[in-house]
């Protein structure tokens, strides 16, 4: 019977673990889209709306009709740029928060980009220069100087 109560407990304490942790994934999911919203509303040149799929998908639709938006390179590389600044900036403001006894604390960690520019035309590039400095507190860029910029 002992055995039992225990595996009976056990059980609840796992559909309740998986409760929670549903709970914590929508919540951040939630965040984390209107944090991209946010971004594409004063960056991209057309109304779009970031959505999160199934799973851990994304797509970006149009605002007006939910149709899928056929991505050039440089859309592509602005809604990346902008997904990942919203998940640092999520784990920054989870960082603060301490009330939670079950989940570790967010960190607080640089955002390394590797030519985060090179699709981008020079409108985008400059407004996604803008919205990355604001959401991280380290920001490493690298590219490469294109050959003729060089100085000899």
């Amino acid at each position: 019977m002992k055995l039992l109560n225990r595996k009976t407990l056990a059980e609840r304490a796992a559909e309740l673990l998986k409760t929670i942790l549903n709970n914590h994934e929508e919540q951040a999911k939630k965040m984390i889209a209107e944090e991209v919203n946010s971004i594409l509303s004063v960056t991209a040149r057309r109304n779009y709306q970031f959505a999160f799929g199934s799973g851990f998908s994304f797509d970006l639709t149009y605002s007006h009709n939910g149709r899928t938006v056929p991505r050039s390179s440089g859309e592509n590389q602005l809604l990346s740029l902008a997904f990942i600044a919203a998940l640092i900036k999520f784990c920054r403001d989870r960082s603060m928060t301490k009330d939670d006894p079950l989940l570790i604390p967010g960190i607080v960690a640089p955002l390394v980009l590797d030519s985060p520019f090179g699709q981008l035309d020079s409108t985008y590039r400059v407004d996604t220069a803008a919205f990355i400095a604001s959401m991280a507190e380290q920001v490493a860029l690298l590219f490469q100087v294109p050959k003729q910029s060089r100085r000899t």
